[in-house]
Formats: structure tokens, sequence, C-alpha cells
């Protein structure tokens, strides 16, 4: 992701922090944030150098190859529409934890599809990762199922070419 306040990462290391206070064993990897100044203070403030990496910017196939060996996506954004990378997560058959921001309850329902979290709560991100930590096996397995159910009916490319359809019919009044 691009380095922009509303992608919510200092709300991110703030919970980071809290788990490591908690002993609980994570890394955390930031796509695009390698060389941000105000990410890489903020981290090394908190003491996370060994649990939380920065990286380049980099091809999409290796985000997917990135997010496919990963537990869990977390979104920790204040604003967003559907995040695509939300969408591709769930497609690829990773957890996601998402901050209840713009459009993500139209993807995510809490603890069927994934988890949601109020917008700048480092507290309740970190209360769904351990959530994840302690779920079974079945239960992940199932949401992330799920979560890949949802996306292949809502986001295929005949439904969005149908829902398009309809707009332009719509707008141009050639619907009757």
């Amino acid at each position: 992701g691009r380095s922009h306040w509303k992608k919510g990462y200092h709300f991110a290391l703030d919970a980071m922090r809290l788990l490591k206070a908690k002993n609980v064993h994570f890394h955390y990897t930031i796509i695009g944030a390698a060389g941000v100044e105000e990410l890489e203070f903020q981290r090394d403030q908190l003491e996370l150098a060994e649990q939380v990496t920065f990286l380049e910017k980099v091809p999409f196939h290796e985000v997917k190859n990135i997010i496919r060996k990963a537990d869990v996506l977390l979104l920790p954004s204040v604003e967003e529409g559907v995040a695509n990378v939300v969408l591709e997560a769930m497609f690829l058959g990773t957890l996601v934890i998402s901050a209840d921001c713009g459009g993500m309850e139209e993807v995510i329902t809490n603890g069927e599809n994934g988890i949601v979290v109020p917008v700048r709560n480092p507290k309740k991100i970190t209360e769904a990762i351990e959530r994840v930590y302690s779920e079974s096996p079945e239960k992940l397995n199932e949401m992330v199922d799920k979560a890949y159910e949802k996306v292949a009916k809502q986001h295929s490319e005949e439904r969005m070419v149908k829902d398009m359809t309809a707009v332009y019919l719509k707008v141009l009044d050639l619907e009757n």
C-alpha cells in the first residue's frame, strides 16, 4: 500500500506494541512502507524492529505470494471504499482483520468471513489478532472458506459486467 495517514499504519504499529507486551509471537510486514521516516521512527520508538518489516513496493505477483503465505491480512485503514487488497486476500484464502471503514462491511461479516474492528483502535486490533490465535483451525478455515465464497460470488467478472451494464442502462434510461 501507499504510505498515507488514511491507511492507519500507526494504529497497527501501536497494536503490535500491545501484542509484544503480551509476549505474543508475531511478525508484521507492510509492503510499500520502506523508507517512510514517520513509520520507521514509530517502529523504533516502540522497539518493534525485530517484529515489523517495511518492504519496498513489489510487483503484484509478489504481493499475491506474500498474502498467500500470511496468516492474516490486517487492514487498519481509517478511510477506504472496498479495499482491493481485502478482496484479493479473501480470494487467495488469507483471513482478514479489517477496520470498520468505508465499505468494508459490504464484504466482511464480523466473525463469519473475517473480523471487523473499530477504526483507530489498537486495543481492538490486538484483541482480534489474539482471537485468531485462540480460534480453532476448523473455525478459521470456515471463515476463510466463507470469505472466498463471498468474493467469488459478489466480485466475479460476470457479476461485475452485469452490474456495470445495469448502471449504464439506467444512466442512459434504456432499461425499459
